[in-house]
């Protein structure tokens, strides 16, 4: 059961974490803040669900 419950974790928290750091990198490229963190923390989810 734990070992499932890690793999859940890391499958949705991985693109979360990206989507978070990539939106992150082009709110600071653009000065967008909080638009892109914002969309990329949207994309994370919906990539990770």
């Amino acid at each position: 059961m734990l070992k499932m419950g890690l793999q859940v974790a890391v499958a949705i928290g991985l693109p979360l974490l990206v989507g978070t750091f990539g939106g992150n990198a082009v709110d600071k490229s653009l000065g967008t803040s909080p638009w892109g963190i914002l969309l990329g923390i949207l994309l994370g989810l919906v990539v990770g669900a």
